[in-house]
């Protein structure tokens, strides 16, 4: 979570546990602080909320500053969750979590009988579509090391789906690394990496083609938060489900690309991408290994068993108090839910949670991270949010190097 405060006033709450990982019905323990100014507050009343995992309410009490400031939050948990902790003082917030046993969290819903038939007949469709990947040169847009290029890709619903793509210009064939950005961005220009020997490739969810023009690509940007609920709750018609057969399509262009080096195809991704990198880890044969950060839409049904569900929290927020919809866009969710795709990931894995992370619950990241049989590693940014540290990121880079074949 990133700390929500005001200019004046500030709440840090700091996991302090002497362990990352407890066993079931050891004691949590947490510090919490308060500022005004830059100074400890000593009266005044904070609301302090324990829960499974940003679910199920635990305890809620008031705590009296007057009383110690800092002060401590102690609980525990008997089965595998994350105990939450979150402390509000007028408009100001933080929270974070500890972690017991989550390595046994299991998914709220069980997988669909009929998942791999549903996801072979809609890539079907997708390869029933001519010629669905174009590349558009951009000279204008590259640099002294990289060409670029913008992706056009054609979905089976006659939509297009728009990205981009640099290529160094140095002689030789490279690794490919395939990225969807956060659900909040749409990327309108190449992306180049500090190496200038990876062929790297950005791929939006949208039916956009990205404008340049600031004001209008604000507007874009704008309209394009409300339809990660589009389709709701028809699994052929849900807005991701094209995304999916895009990226998914791009990736099997990439394996027939003159420049690329035919032995190592990445994708790296972070909230929505680290979903995405789920997705297509489960779905496609060619890539070599999968980067999941801080991973979105996952545990769907996350909720069923008192524990938060994954962004962008379908049943929580889609349908409101309409129980019949509520059901109907749980089942759905199954479809789209990185932990099932986790299960069919053939490749070594690579995932990172954040303990303080409030948009996609590390309850949430850990159960599609214990879903994966292939070869495997957890990263747990223990003060992290929705993001992950320098120090954690450099582990990724170190993790990724023999993968890209970069060693």
């Amino acid at each position: 979570m990133m700390a929500k405060n005001s200019a004046d006033l500030s709440v840090k709450v700091e996991n302090t546990c002497s362990e990352t990982i407890l066993k079931c019905g050891k004691t949590a323990e947490f510090s919490v602080e308060i500022r005004k100014d830059g100074e400890l507050l000593k009266k005044g009343e904070c609301n302090v909320a324990l829960s499974n995992d940003g679910g199920t309410l635990l305890k809620e009490y008031k705590y009296n500053l007057a009383d110690g400031n800092p002060f401590k939050v102690t609980g525990t948990m008997n089965t595998p969750s994350f105990f939450k902790c979150q402390v509000d003082m007028d408009k100001a917030s933080d929270a974070s979590s500890a972690a017991f046993e989550p390595e046994k969290i299991v998914p709220g819903l069980p997988c669909p009988d009929d998942f791999d038939k549903f996801w072979a007949d809609s890539v079907k469709r997708q390869e029933a579509v001519p010629n669905p990947v174009r590349l558009i040169p951009m000279p204008q847009s590259g640099n002294k090391k990289c060409e670029a290029f913008k992706i056009e890709v054609s979905t089976p619903d006659n939509e297009k789906i728009y990205g981009y793509m640099t290529v160094p210009r140095k002689d030789g064939k490279f690794p490919v690394i395939v990225n969807v950005p956060g659900a909040s961005k749409l990327v309108n220009a190449p992306i180049f990496r500090p190496e200038g020997s990876i062929i790297y490739v950005v791929m939006n969810v949208h039916r956009l083609d990205p404008s340049t023009d600031p004001k209008e690509w604000q507007a874009q940007k704008k309209a394009i938060r409300p339809l990660r609920y589009a389709g709701l709750p028809d699994r052929e018609k849900y807005y991701y489900r094209n995304s999916i057969l895009a990226v998914n399509a791009v990736i099997n262009y990439m394996t027939s690309y003159p420049r690329w080096d035919g032995k190592h195809l990445v994708f790296d991704g972070a909230s929505q991408g680290g979903g995405f990198a789920l997705f297509m880890g489960g779905i496609n044969k060619h890539l070599t290994a999968v980067v999941s950060r801080i991973s979105a839409m996952c545990d769907h049904g996350g909720c069923l068993a008192g524990r938060s569900s994954g962004w962008p929290l379908l049943y929580m927020q889609a349908a409101a108090d309409d129980k019949e919809q509520k059901d109907k866009i749980l089942k759905m969710s199954a479809y789209f839910d990185g932990v099932n795709f986790a299960g069919r990931i053939k490749v070594p894995a690579l995932v990172a949670v954040g303990f303080k992370d409030i948009t996609c619950s590390p309850g949430s990241v850990y159960a599609a991270y214990n879903s994966i049989n292939s070869e495997k590693k957890i990263i747990t940014d223990v003060q992290a949010g929705h993001g992950i540290s320098r120090e954690y990121s450099k582990q990724i880079d170190e993790w990724l190097k023999p993968r890209l074949g970069l060693e």
